[in-house]
């Protein structure tokens, strides 16, 4: 190998993982999960698989927000296995299920705007609790006051600053009919959760705007939330059919359950302007019309170089599930290490002295991340 491509190699590693140690707890950009993002076939599987792995959610609703629950279990039926998940229902076992739905009970004002933030706080304070993605929905209680929209806010954003190590994902709240733009309540309270959003860099479910646009782009903002486009849509396109869908047409929950795998593929650490496909022996990577596939030994560069029942490795996956998957940096270093893996275990296979080099760059920032994590 090249003296100047060892070294570029070595830099961009030590770079990379320096930023890893170096991350900042709090996102720097929103993620807003809306009407643009239902198309699953832009997913690769292995963000799915790797959303399942990474987080255990807890998901308190009522009704309204039984939908996107209800859009899971349809994209399940109608994309196989590779959206199963385990779940409990009105329960957590905190046994490492993907999902503990309607827990806790209630919504963000049910019972009242309170109760929620501190059901959270006792299910973040039980000493047995696994969960690290908190979600809560609405069901009705956003058309309401500007200043009942702020004590959720200001709610949410506390439980962030108690709880950094836990992803929180805010929610707008349904239609109403006659309360679109440009100044119905619904519209501007909607509208309000979504400012704060965008401004303060928060994961937001826009429950709102996913039942507000059809596939074809078409503006249903003024409607209801019983998604009256969505009969118009299905009775000249295919559209799955389900037991019930509450408050609502089948197709609204179906494209809220394919948001919420969106969602879950972009926190795992996806972006949607490059496909990655991982094999035992090849890594494959879209960006625009580029394809490149890249050969190699092993997938992981860690587990090459300490083997994958080390000790070394493990502190680096517990690195990267409990610190780096709960932010949007974090996700994209995730992200970038699997794509490069496999070009620098065949750079380490091509020459045994730079595999020496990394490994001391390794051994010699491990300390550090196991400070970090205490």
């Amino acid at each position: 190998m090249k003296k100047l491509e060892k070294i570029s190699k070595g830099c961009f590693f030590l770079t990379v993982l320096f930023l890893s140690i170096s991350i900042a707890s709090n996102a720097n950009s929103a993620l807003i999960i809306d009407h643009t993002c239902t198309d699953l076939s832009q997913v690769p599987e292995y963000w799915i698989n790797q959303a399942k792995d990474l987080f255990k959610a807890s998901y308190g609703h009522t009704s309204h927000g039984s939908q996107i629950v209800t859009g899971m279990n349809m994209v399940m039926d109608e994309h196989g296995s590779l959206y199963s998940y385990d779940y409990t229902s009105s329960s957590c076992s905190f046994n490492g299920e993907f999902l503990c739905d309607s827990y806790p009970s209630g919504d963000l004002g049910n019972p009242d705007r309170e109760t929620w933030a501190q059901r959270t706080r006792d299910l973040l304070d039980n000493s047995s609790n696994d969960r690290n993605l908190i979600i809560w929905s609405w069901c009705g209680q956003h058309n309401t006051s500007e200043e009942n929209i702020n004590i959720y806010l200001n709610l949410m954003n506390q439980l962030e600053a108690d709880y950094p190590d836990i992803v929180f994902v805010y929610m707008t709240g349904h239609l109403n009919s006659g309360s679109g733009p440009p100044d119905g309540q619904t519209y501007l309270r909607n509208e309000q959760i979504r400012q704060y959003c965008q401004d303060n860099n928060k994961i937001l479910f826009d429950f709102a705007d996913i039942e507000s646009w059809d596939p074809d782009g078409n503006d249903h903002r003024d409607d209801d939330d019983a998604c009256y486009w969505c009969a118009d849509w299905c009775s000249t396109h295919s559209c799955p059919s389900c037991g019930s869908c509450a408050h609502s047409h089948c197709f609204n929950c179906y494209q809220k359950g394919k948001a919420f795998w969106w969602m879950m593929a972009r926190l795992a650490g996806w972006n949607p302007g490059t496909t990655t496909t991982t094999g035992p022996d090849t890594t494959t990577t879209t960006e625009g019309s580029s394809t490149t596939t890249t050969s190699a030994g092993a997938d992981c560069l860690a587990e090459e170089i300490y083997g994958g029942n080390s000790e070394e490795v493990e502190v680096l996956r517990c690195f990267r599930d409990s610190v780096l998957s709960l932010t949007p940096e974090g996700r994209e270093i995730i992200r970038l290490y699997y794509e490069l893996s496999p070009l620098l275990v065949k750079a380490i296979n091509e020459d045994e002295e730079f595999e020496e080099e990394t490994q001391v760059i390794i051994d010699g920032i491990l300390p550090w991340i196991e400070i970090g994590m205490k």
